[in-house]
């Protein structure tokens, strides 16, 4: 297998630096916030650790032999890989491994593959291609749109009946704003907007009645999380609120410059809840303080910008689509992380990519920087062959 000398010129060292810095951390965090994980290490025969590093270790791999192969044909190949990403998930609703009440793991040995973490990867393939190939002048109109909505509907139904709330709207958040990246009618924008304000509003207003009206689409504790959220005040600390009471906790002990690696209280004592998977940011903010806190969230940050940066000199539509929806996936899991991290949003088990533990999470993200270098080589046009 070779590679265009010009290809190889491309390749975009920068972005590897990045996030390379940011599984480093990543991988520091995880050592802390699981050192006192006993149970977790028995159960599974090893450190959550030394998994993480494997799979960190397999996803550099998984981004450097991607570069051989053209992102192009990810859109050639995309009703296969949609096809399979649906496949998967009508396996875990029909014989999914539970865990936590939620039924979203195949056990493959190895690993648990989790198909609702690679299904986000798999929308913004999908999408990128439809839109990429059914181009609109003026904008897509509500019919134009109806392939679209069926196309996340589908998996994001799949996986809201698992149940993980999460996933399923992130799916549609990555769809909405791909969709409006795309381009939409001003006169299909406004109605759709308006709708959703109205629904805000009667869900704000409804709250303490959500029990009745959706007790029979979401679990009781997906209902007091997002009552939590409205309602913050009257979160029971020792049930329902006590994750974000910790993580408050965790961070506000930092302060300016936190307490020393290995030293922080609320992680160390077990006192913070999933302090290696959706709480990891509570452990580096209540150890790194505030000062770590900002480096951190800085080269998040400029990783994301970076993205962007290389989404914006794609050499085609599709490859624009792409890259923007790779970032929209990992920024918007990020956002609302940290959010939920600091109670400004409910816990929804949404891991922090290339930070939270866990193989699926983690392997479908690198594959997302993978195509990112893909498309990044491919950004400027290949010379053309000189002439004899």
């Amino acid at each position: 297998m070779r590679m265009d000398k010009n290809l190889l010129a491309r390749f975009d060292v920068m972005l590897l630096v990045l996030v390379g810095l940011i599984c480093g951390m990543g991988l520091l965090n995880l050592f802390s916030g699981s050192v006192s994980l006993n149970a977790i290490m028995q159960n599974q025969g090893q450190s959550p650790f030394i998994k993480q590093a494997v799979f960190m270790a397999a996803g550099f791999a998984i981004c450097f032999v991607s570069q051989f192969f053209d992102y192009q044909l990810l859109q050639k190949w995309n009703p296969l890989i949609y096809g399979v990403g649906v496949l998967l998930l009508v396996i875990v609703d029909i014989a999914g491994d539970t865990a936590g009440g939620a039924q979203r793991w195949i056990d493959l040995g190895i690993i648990k593959l989790q198909p609702s973490e690679i299904e986000k990867l798999i929308l913004v393939i999908g999408l990128a291609s439809y839109y990429a190939r059914r181009e609109v002048a003026d904008g897509y109109g509500i019919k134009d749109l109806i392939i679209p909505a069926l196309i996340v509907l589908v998996p994001a139904g799949l996986v809201f009946v698992q149940p993980d709330l999460g996933t399923a709207g992130i799916l549609v958040i990555i769809a909405v704003a791909m969709t409006l990246l795309a381009g939409v009618r001003l006169s299909t924008l406004i109605p759709v907007a308006l709708i959703s304000v109205i629904l805000l509003v009667v869900v704000w207003e409804n709250v303490n009645n959500m029990e009745s009206l959706l007790g029979s689409h979401l679990k009781p504790y997906q209902i007091r999380r997002i009552q939590t959220l409205l309602h913050p005040e009257l979160a029971d600390p020792m049930g329902q609120g006590y994750q974000i009471l910790q993580s408050q906790i965790a961070i506000g002990s930092g302060g300016l410059t936190g307490s020393g690696y290995l030293e922080g209280t609320q992680a160390q004592l077990r006192f913070l809840p999933e302090r290696h998977t959706d709480f990891a940011f509570a452990v580096w903010g209540e150890e790194w303080g505030f000062i770590g806190s900002v480096f951190f969230v800085g080269a998040y940050m400029l990783f994301l910008l970076w993205g962007l940066w290389i989404a914006m000199r794609a050499r085609d539509r599709f490859g624009v689509l792409l890259a923007y929806g790779i970032v929209l996936m990992i920024a918007c899991q990020a956002i609302i992380n940290l959010l939920m991290v600091m109670a400004l949003f409910p816990v929804v088990g949404v891991p922090l990519p290339l930070i939270s533990y866990g193989g699926s999470s983690l392997l479908t993200t690198m594959f997302g920087v993978a195509i990112l270098l893909n498309v990044r080589m491919r950004c400027e046009p290949l010379p053309a062959p000189a002439r004899s």
